[in-house]
């Protein structure tokens, strides 16, 4: 049976058969009438948008033999088969209909009207398997994708605590740095290890360290994330600029991280340090007219 389905969406015989996995029926049909597989519904689901949401593998591959460009065909919404499946958990028809696909990177990052992905969809609706299996085929890349209501498919797994675990390991940290979350970011760590502290980002000019990045953020977390990586991320300058956590804490006028890293990372030769133009702590807080951090150097 077609469970939470419009029955008003002007669903003909063949669609239901495809629905219901009934692909006898279906071939009987299509035999006899070829052009049944370009019916749609009112809101134009396919036959394998039909099969691919309700989970009807054989069904989705019979289709499929028949006509392959269906696989590209969108509803009213932009959903695309794929997107469905996702949607639904049904991680088999996922298999099937990337198999199928010659340009997979498409299928993994294409977008419905609302922008967003099949990622978003199995994200949001807590299918862990279908999660894990779209992160395997497409990394973490897919997990930075916002749609257009700025939701990234992590946002969108915040009440999910087996899917965000899933996530985790395709996750970049200073994505987390960014954005002020410090949980993932001891996760990563936990994860992938502290190695991950002297990785570097490709932002010009700075070259940044995620440490760096938490200093330039004027990140709360600083404490926490320098706890766990000790003196190392004091020592730290961004390869583009030779800006040290220090330098750059000064040029924010951060005077309480300031003060943690002159007790975690070397006290006085901090002061002397300089960047790639020359420039020590003090000249960059008096340079941005921070007082309180001018006054503390």
């Amino acid at each position: 049976m077609l469970v939470g389905w419009d029955w008003d969406a002007e669903i003909t015989f063949f669609l239901l058969a495809a629905g219901l996995g009934n692909f006898g029926i279906m071939k009987v049909m299509y035999e006899s009438k070829p052009d049944v597989l370009q019916q749609t519904d009112k809101y134009d689901y396919s036959a394998l948008h039909f099969a691919a949401r309700h989970g009807c593998l054989a069904a989705v591959n019979q289709v499929l033999e028949w006509d392959p460009k269906l696989i590209d065909g969108r509803t009213d919404a932009g959903y695309t088969p794929f997107m469905k499946a996702a949607a639904f958990g049904h991680v088999n028809v996922m298999m099937a209909l990337y198999a199928k696909r010659e340009d997979k990177q498409a299928l993994l990052t294409g977008t419905d009207k609302m922008g967003s992905t099949a990622l978003h969809s199995a994200a949001l609706h807590d299918h862990s398997a279908a999660v894990s299996q779209l992160l395997e085929w497409g990394g973490g890349a897919l997990l930075d994708i916002k749609s257009r209501l700025g939701g990234t498919p992590w946002d969108l797994a915040k009440h999910n605590r087996k899917i965000r675990d899933i996530m985790q390991k395709y996750m970049d940290v200073f994505e987390a740095v960014k954005a002020n979350d410090v949980q993932s970011v001891h996760r990563l760590i936990d994860v992938q290890g502290k190695d991950i502290l002297d990785s570097q980002d490709d932002e010009f000019p700075w070259k940044r360290t995620p440490f760096i990045a938490a200093v330039q953020y004027v990140w709360r977390h600083c404490p926490a994330l320098c706890s766990q990586g000790g003196q190392s991320c004091c020592r730290q300058s961004a390869a583009g600029c030779g800006w040290t956590p220090f330098i750059l804490a000064a040029a924010y006028g951060n005077v309480d991280v300031m003060q943690l890293l002159f007790a975690k990372g070397g006290g006085t030769k901090l002061l002397t340090k300089q960047d790639n133009t020359g420039d020590t702590a003090l000249h960059r807080a008096a340079l941005n007219d921070h007082s309180a951090a001018v006054s503390q150097l």
